[in-house]
C-alpha cells in the first residue's frame, strides 16, 4: 500500500496537477532563486537510505597521507610492450599524452635485468630478476630512467616501480654469495611452493641480513632515483615484519613514500600499506553482472565486505584489467562483455583509486604476451576522451576522492534488484554524487528514496541544467544505462 501511494502522487505530478518550474524538474517549483519540492510530495513516506558500514568499528592508519593522494588515477606501464622500442626514452616522448588523459601516478613495471636461467620464452618474466641495483639494458640506461623520472616529476606525476621481493632468478649473485638467503630442502635451493614459477628461487625471509639488504636495496632507488614508492609484488607471501622494516626504512628517505600491497587477504598491515588490490573482488562482481547476474546485492555484499577491510586512510586499487589481468585471463570485452562500458564507470564512481592499464584507452583488444615482444596496439586512443571525462569525474567532486573510503557510500532504496542506485560523499563536505546504473538489458523504471537528508537540487552530470530530487521520485533507465547527478 505504501509503494501504491508513492507512486500515485508522483503520478499526480507528472500528469500535471502541480505546476512547476521546468528548470527546477518535475517535482519541485521555483521561489525566487531556489527550486522547493512541490506540496503535494512533502508528506510521502520514504525508506531510508542506509550508510555502508555505519555500525563497523573503524580504526585509522598510520601511513602518511600526502595530499595528492586524494585525486590518484594510477596508470600500469609495461615498457616492454609500450612500443616499438621498448625503452624508457618511449615512455618520456608520451609523457605529455599521459598528463592530457589526466593520470597522475605511473607505475613501471619490474625494470631490473631479467635472469636468463631457467627463464621462460625468449625475453623471459619481468619478475625473474637477476640484479636489484641495476636496470634491465632492454629498456635504457640508469641515466634513461632517472630522466623519465625528472621529466614525470616535472609534469606534475608521482611514478612507483615494482617492487619483486619474494623471490629472485636463477643467477642472482645471491644463489652463489649467500645461498643461505634461499629457502632450501634437502640442501638444494627451491622456487615458490606450489607454484608454477620455476624460473625463480624462493628467498627466505628468517635471516635478517636478507631483510637488510632489501630495506637498503629500496631505499637506494628512493634517494637515488626519486622513486615515490612500490608497488609490491605478490605482497601477502612476504611476512609482514618484513614489510614493516622496509617501510620504516622508506620514511627516513621519504616520509611521503607511497605503498600499494598486491594482495586481498592480509588486513593487519595497514599502517605500512596504502591500499591493495580490491579490486579482484570488484572484478568478480562485475563479471557476474557480465555474464547476466544483473543483482544489485553483489555490489551491497561488496561494498559492506570492503568497508570493514579498510581503516580510515587506507584504501583498494580498483580496475578491469591489468598485466595479469591481461595476458592470463581475458581482455575486457571478454570478462564483462556489454557491461564493459558501466565497469569502467564503475570503477571512477565506487571507492577506491581506479587503475587504467596501457592501451585501455585505445580499446586494447588482445592479450600481451608475457615472455616475449608483443607490442600494444595503440590504434586511434579511441577511449581517450571517455577516460579524460571520468577522471575529471572523479578528481573534482570531493565525494569521489580516492582517500575517501570510510562512512563514503550510501545505499539507495530504488525498489529493483537490477538497478544499482548509491550516492557518495564526504564527511565535512556538502558534495554528493548521486548514481543511478541499470545492471540488466531493459528498460528499468525505478522509485527512487533519497529521504530529506539528500533531496535537493542536483546538476544532470554532463548536461547543462540542474534538477530538484525529491524525497521520493520515479525515474526511467534504458538498457545497460546510468545517470549521475551531483549536488551542489
Amino acid at each position: 500500500m505504501k509503494v501504491l501511494m508513492i507512486i500515485l502522487l508522483i503520478s499526480m505530478v507528472l500528469g500535471g496537477c502541480s505546476p512547476h518550474d521546468a528548470s527546477c524538474g518535475p517535482y519541485a517549483q521555483r521561489q525566487g532563486d531556489e527550486c522547493t519540492l512541490i506540496d503535494s510530495l512533502k508528506t510521502v513516506e520514504v525508506i531510508a537510505p542506509r550508510l555502508i558500514g555505519a555500525t563497523h568499528q573503524i580504526k585509522s592508519s598510520l601511513v602518511p597521507q600526502p595530499e595528492w593522494l586524494k585525486q590518484a588515477v594510477i596508470y600500469e606501464i609495461n615498457v616492454r610492450q609500450y612500443s616499438p622500442e621498448g625503452t624508457f626514452q618511449q615512455v618520456i616522448e608520451d609523457l605529455p599524452r599521459l598528463k592530457a588523459l589526466g593520470v597522475n601516478l605511473l607505475w613501471l613495471m619490474p625494470i631490473h635485468p631479467i635472469s636468463e636461467v631457467r627463464r621462460k620464452g625468449s625475453l623471459g618474466s619481468y619478475y625473474s630478476i637477476r640484479d636489484y641495483m641495476e636496470v634491465n639494458p632492454e629498456f635504457g640506461s640508469k641515466e634513461d630512467l632517472k630522466a623519465l623520472i625528472d621529466q614525470a616529476h616535472a609534469l606534475g606525476f608521482k611514478v612507483i616501480l615494482d617492487l619483486v621481493i619474494n623471490h629472485t632468478g636463477w643467477d642472482h649473485e645471491w644463489i652463489t654469495t649467500h645461498p643461505e638467503y634461499y629457502v632450501q630442502s634437502g640442501g638444494q635451493i627451491i622456487h615458490p611452493i606450489g607454484t608454477d614459477w620455476e624460473d625463480v628461487a624462493q628467498l627466505n625471509f628468517s635471516d635478517p641480513q636478507l631483510v637488510n639488504e632489501l630495506v637498503l636495496m629500496t631505499q637506494y632507488w628512493v634517494r637515488e632515483f626519486g622513486v615515490d614508492g612500490y608497488r609490491a609484488d605478490v605482497a601477502g607471501l612476504v611476512p609482514v615484519s618484513v614489510w614493516s622494516h622496509i617501510h620504516e626504512g622508506l620514511l627516513d628517505v621519504n616520509p611521503d613514500v607511497f605503498m600499494l600491497a598486491e594482495d586481498h587477504s592480509v588486513t593487519s598491515w595497514f599502517d605500512v600499506f596504502h591500499a591493495n588490490y580490491g579490486g579482484w573482488e570488484l572484478m568478480k562482481v562485475f563479471k557476474s553482472i557480465g555474464n547476466g547476474n544483473d543483482n544489485d546485492q553483489l555490489f551491497l555484499d561488496y561494498l559492506s565486505d570492503s568497508h570493514r577491510m579498510y581503516p580510515q586512510g587506507n584504501f583498494p586499487m580498483i580496475f578491469t584489467s591489468n598485466h595479469d589481468e591481461n595476458s592470463w585471463n581475458g581482455i575486457p570485452s571478454q570478462l564483462y562483455k556489454k557491461h564493459m562500458p558501466l565497469a569502467r564507470a564503475l570503477t571512477f564512481l565506487l571507492p577506491g583509486m581506479p587503475l587504467i592499464y596501457n592501451g585501455q584507452e585505445s580499446s586494447l583488444e588482445k592479450q600481451l604476451l608475457f615472455f616475449e615482444k608483443d607490442q600494444i596496439e595503440w590504434n586511434d586512443y579511441d577511449l581517450t576522451s571517455v577516460y579524460q571525462e571520468l577522471i575529471q569525474l572523479k578528481t573534482s567532486n570531493e565525494a569521489l576522492e580516492t582517500t575517501n573510503q570510510v562512512h563514503s557510500t550510501v545505499w539507495i532504496e530504488d525498489e529493483n534488484s537490477s538497478v544499482l542506485s548509491f550516492l557518495r560523499q564526504k564527511q565535512g563536505s556538502s558534495n554528493k554524487v548521486l548514481v543511478f546504473t541499470n545492471l540488466s538489458q531493459t528498460t528499468q523504471e525505478i522509485t527512487v528514496h533519497l529521504s530529506s537528508n539528500y533531496e535537493g537540487e542536483y546538476q544532470v552530470h554532463l548536461k547543462e541544467e540542474s534538477v530538484f530530487l525529491p524525497k521520493v521520485f520515479k525515474l526511467t533507465l534504458q538498457p545497460l544505462e546510468m545517470k549521475i547527478f551531483i549536488h551542489p
